[in-house]
């Protein structure tokens, strides 16, 4: 599973991607489900949780960048051949994989590097890894990925069991890293174990630890945090005591903050926003964070229904459930088209969508014959990507709502796995609740 349209893996965003997968199967699997989604929804997480296992072979071990300095297919490139789901035999590395209780890591991988050949033999450079421990630690990777792992622990909990155990058992070992530092990730395990202390570190220790609301991404859960804690508040807990159950109440307020904040006739309507309408805060995948809020905002719709709240405050002026809807359908026509450059930004949507990403896969010839570096005359070609990436969405417009597309234009053109994840799975549940 790579990050974007490269090879870098890096367990950070990756990570993410899982939290994001589990949490919209959790909440909308019955509507994957309606429209026969739900099986390709699950083989896709677990594509992502066999990854973040098989990273961390060791309690204090977790691998959490794998290099690149290639451009090619990734199908030509024959890292591992998988025996099963979570267990690994490296090409060409003798005894094959290590003997630990834990989904084995190639051997040559434990010691630093991953073998890279492409097709059929002539790509032999070794990939660097980056390693966290006891030593070095990664307070953020470690605690995303146990986030991450305890989610989809919630996810498998009643179709393999047993899988879901080990993802519960790996997710608490990596969260030692970052113990010290707990914060919003604590708030998944609490959700996976209904333990307490995990809810305590977050209403107690860090209650006064979130800060930016207008951001949910890889790197910035504090938005996301509020909206899942509300969840608490909205449906309550049995073995919550009064006073957190206080706590709780605030990060509720908080959420309904942010939801202010995203309708655009709201007192308190964020002014990070296109002239057209997208909310818009960085330049950099600028889609990112536009379709993470119709995340939240979905979520956040739906608590309200669920619950029976009718009414939401944003500073003396009220908005009911629908408002929400309405400011999801708004960033969606967007993303699909309705925007000055009259583009779909989801890539195979329509006629009108990026036709140069920054992607190996779909910029080289199916029958193409390339080796590390001899594929970068794809990279170069004036020609539109011979391949399209059906469902990739691009990084999107800047600010005075351009889109530059050219392949070199990372910034712009770059498709990502968390850009899709969320923006795919919220599209397909609040498309199938009438309003």
């Amino acid at each position: 599973m790579y990050d974007a349209g490269d090879h870098m893996k890096f367990g950070f965003p990756l990570a993410f991607t899982a939290t994001m997968f589990s949490w919209a199967i959790l909440e909308y699997g019955d509507r994957m489900d309606a429209v026969k989604q739900l099986h390709y929804a699950l083989d896709s997480l677990k594509w992502i949780t066999d990854n973040l296992v098989n990273a961390h072979p060791f309690p204090e071990v977790l691998y959490i960048q794998l290099d690149h300095n290639c451009w090619e297919r990734p199908e030509d490139k024959k890292l591992r051949t998988p025996l099963s789901r979570g267990s690994w035999l490296c090409e060409g590395m003798g005894e094959g994989c290590c003997t630990q209780p834990y989904p084995c890591i190639c051997k040559e991988v434990v010691s630093g590097f991953e073998p890279m050949t492409n097709k059929p033999e002539d790509m032999k450079e070794k990939r660097p890894l980056t390693q966290v421990n006891s030593s070095f630690p990664g307070t953020e990777v470690a605690a995303e990925t146990a986030a991450a792992l305890a989610s989809a622990s919630l996810v498998f909990n009643e179709i393999d069991f047993a899988y879901s155990r080990i993802l519960l058992q790996h997710a608490q070992q990596p969260f030692i890293f970052a113990d010290t530092y707990r914060v919003s990730y604590s708030t998944w395990l609490y959700h996976a174990t209904k333990d307490p202390s995990y809810l305590n570190c977050v209403t107690e220790q860090n209650e006064k630890a979130f800060g930016n609301l207008e951001i949910l991404s890889w790197d910035d859960k504090h938005a996301a945090t509020q909206v899942l804690l509300s969840r608490v508040n909205f449906f309550g807990a049995s073995n919550i005591p009064d006073a957190e159950n206080l706590d709780l109440q605030m990060y509720r307020e908080t959420a309904e903050i942010l939801m202010c904040m995203l309708l655009p006739d709201s007192p308190t309507a964020t002014t990070n926003r296109t002239e057209s309408g997208l909310i818009w805060v960085v330049p950099w995948n600028s889609l990112q964070l536009s379709v993470a809020s119709v995340f939240l905002a979905v979520l956040y719709r739906d608590y309200m229904l669920t619950s029976q709240t009718e009414i939401l405050y944003c500073s003396g002026k009220l908005y009911k459930p629908v408002d929400l809807r309405k400011f999801s359908i708004s960033q969606a026509d967007y993303v699909l088209g309705e925007n000055p450059m009259k583009m779909s930004y989801l890539v195979g949507y329509g006629t009108q969508y990026p036709k140069y990403l920054h992607h190996r896969g779909s910029s080289i010839a199916v029958n193409a014959t390339t080796g590390c570096k001899d594929g970068f005359k794809w990279f170069e070609s004036p020609h539109p990507n011979p391949n399209v990436a059906f469902g990739a969405l691009v990084g999107g417009p800047f600010f005075n709502e351009t889109y530059n597309d050219f392949r070199n234009n990372s910034m712009q053109s770059e498709p990502t796995t968390y850009n899709g994840t969320s923006w795919l799975l919220s599209y397909l549940a609040w498309l199938l609740v009438p309003p």
